[in-house]
């Protein structure tokens, strides 16, 4: 088992998005596209763990518990459209993602993965001459027990 669940849960996120019918029309992406960037893109971002010895033991390895918090980023961008517009965009794509993880709170059980579920929310915009682009953070947080 690796040391983290960082990329396994990553990836397990990434199948999930990229298989919904409803995001079907949306970019997903592992990470940030760059230049290749649509105009409504999912991408996965920072991730922070904490990990606590699950027990004490003589010989071998400790069992650990892993608290993993993932950022997925939502952005919606739209020539000539308003703020308004783009986060009432961005809470639609971001209420696709909030079941997703609620319909499968262990992604389908990667390794040691016990649960996972929305944390926190952050909404913000940019408004520029050209239109407004929206841009909505989830953290998700993931528990594993760890061998």
């Amino acid at each position: 088992m690796p040391g983290t669940n960082a990329v396994v849960i990553k990836k397990a996120l990434v199948t999930l998005l990229a298989a919904a019918p409803s995001l079907a029309t949306v970019q997903v992406a592992y990470q940030w596209p760059g230049r290749i960037t649509e105009r409504e893109l999912i991408h996965l971002g920072r991730v922070r763990a904490s990990q606590e010895y699950a027990a004490f033991k003589a010989t071998g390895r400790i069992p650990r518990h892993e608290t993993l918090m993932v950022s997925v980023h939502i952005i919606v961008t739209l020539p000539g459209g308003s703020v308004e517009e783009t986060d009432e965009r961005a809470t639609a794509l971001g209420l696709v993602l909030e079941e997703l993880v609620a319909g499968d709170a262990n992604l389908t059980d990667p390794a040691g993965l016990l649960y996972g579920g929305v944390d926190s929310v952050e909404l913000d915009y940019e408004l520029t001459d050209d239109g407004a682009t929206s841009v909505l953070t989830y953290e998700l947080k993931f528990e594993s027990r760890l061998t």
